[in-house]
């Protein structure tokens, strides 16, 4: 039972790891789709009910037995109280995750403010000509008008968010990864050549 339980963790986690060449998303069966995903999914559920309502039994048992007013008793029921609220926490969040259309166990690749991928990360190289730092007031973001020529063309203009002024110094080989967010630049990686 074991095996087949890693084998099937393994199965899935590899399973979520595909991706779709075109449109850079992970290849995803339903869980409807596939019945060990969702017997998977049923029998977890199932785990983190048994999980949250064991502690909620030690707790009877021990106001049944006349212990919940000594020391003991208190910081065990205590304990137990907090073990259950836990767990059944947990198990809210994963039927709320399954109502939305997550699969249980699935985590995201990554936060709203991080790229998706390599493919969401902008990058332009060529030589600093000029940085200009311009402060902002309070609650606005600061910016960085940068000015990159390349022997291939014409300078690029590139604002970013804060100082890069250290970053990136004038007369220096530059390439820059970065991302779009909200209008302006956000600096992921610098390489100096």
């Amino acid at each position: 039972m074991c095996r087949y339980v890693a084998w099937l963790v393994w199965h899935t986690s590899w399973e979520k790891d595909k991706f779709h060449p075109a449109v850079n998303r992970p290849l995803q069966t339903p869980i409807a789709a596939n019945p060990l995903l969702m017997y998977f999914s049923a029998m977890i559920l199932l785990f983190y009910v048994v999980l949250t309502l064991l502690p909620l039994a030690g707790v009877a048992w021990i106001a049944l037995n006349g212990g919940p007013f000594t020391m003991d008793g208190l910081f065990m029921s205590l304990i137990l109280l907090a073990m259950s609220g836990i767990v059944g926490t947990t198990t809210l969040y994963e039927l709320l995750k399954k109502k939305t259309g997550e699969t249980v166990g699935q985590t995201p690749r990554s936060g709203p403010g991080l790229p998706q991928s390599k493919i969401d990360s902008l990058s332009q190289g060529g030589r600093v000509q000029s940085v200009q730092f311009f402060e902002a007031p309070v609650g606005v973001s600061n910016k960085s008008v940068v000015v990159l020529a390349s022997s291939a063309g014409s300078p690029q203009t590139l604002v970013f968010e804060g100082d890069m002024r250290n970053a990136l110094p004038v007369g220096q080989k530059v390439r820059v990864s970065f991302r779009k967010e909200a209008g302006l630049n956000v600096l992921l990686n610098v390489s100096y050549s």
